[in-house]
């Protein structure tokens, strides 16, 4: 995601690996946000250097589901998940030695499947359901007129009997995630005596910060 000084190193180092290396001790883990992955940019045109040079050895896509679906309602959640898929699809295919492609998503609906298996053009190897009331998460959906007082309303009660939650306020806003929505959330803890710190997190923060508030 950087453009300065850290992505030409980046592109250095990744450029170095002239041979494929299996043993997990050498392994390379290269995480990729779907904007970094234009289909004309130069972080695309790396990895296409890569797979020309049988380099890479497995492509792991997380949020598969937000991939676009042909007829899922006519819509598309984000258009760069849809062109960054097509990108790494081009970019496996001028690789001689066969990638692995594993798809991962928390909410990857069943009927999904058949989708991906065409478009990525391989059927499944393994397939994996889990379950989805692992780790305790619960999710709070309010419909309000009143953005402050339905925000006080939940967190009250799910700290009520514990205050040693992690809480993600979701909104398609932004601006309203970097302004209002931190403001009043802190002000509801403030107001409920719990000492925490609300941070905005949105698609511009940059890998480090997403591994901290992940």
């Amino acid at each position: 995601e950087n453009k300065s000084s850290d992505f030409i190193a980046l592109m250095d180092r990744l450029l170095s690996i002239t041979k494929r290396d299996n043993r997990t001790a050498n392994s390379v883990v290269l995480y990729c946000s779907p904007q970094s992955l234009d289909p004309g940019g130069m972080f695309v045109r790396c990895l296409k250097k890569l797979a020309q040079g049988d380099i890479i050895t497995s492509v792991w896509i997380d949020e598969s589901h937000c991939i676009h679906r042909d007829g899922f309602n006519g819509t598309k959640f984000r258009t760069e998940f849809d062109s960054g898929y097509t990108a790494l699809l081009d970019v496996i295919k001028l690789q001689r030695t066969k990638v692995n492609i594993c798809h991962c998503s928390a909410t990857f609906p069943r009927d999904y499947q058949a989708t991906i298996t065409k478009l990525s053009q391989r059927p499944p190897s393994i397939i994996c359901w889990g379950r989805m009331d692992r780790r305790s998460i619960r999710f709070a959906v309010n419909v309000c007129g009143n953005t402050t007082a339905g925000i006080k309303r939940s967190l009250s009660s799910l700290y009520a009997d514990r205050r040693d939650r992690k809480s993600l306020i979701y909104t398609n806003s932004k601006a309203n995630a970097e302004t209002t929505l931190t403001t009043t959330t802190q002000q509801v803890f403030d107001a409920l005596d719990i000492k925490c710190e609300v941070v905005p997190f949105t698609g511009d923060c940059g890998i480090m910060m997403k591994a901290y508030l992940m």
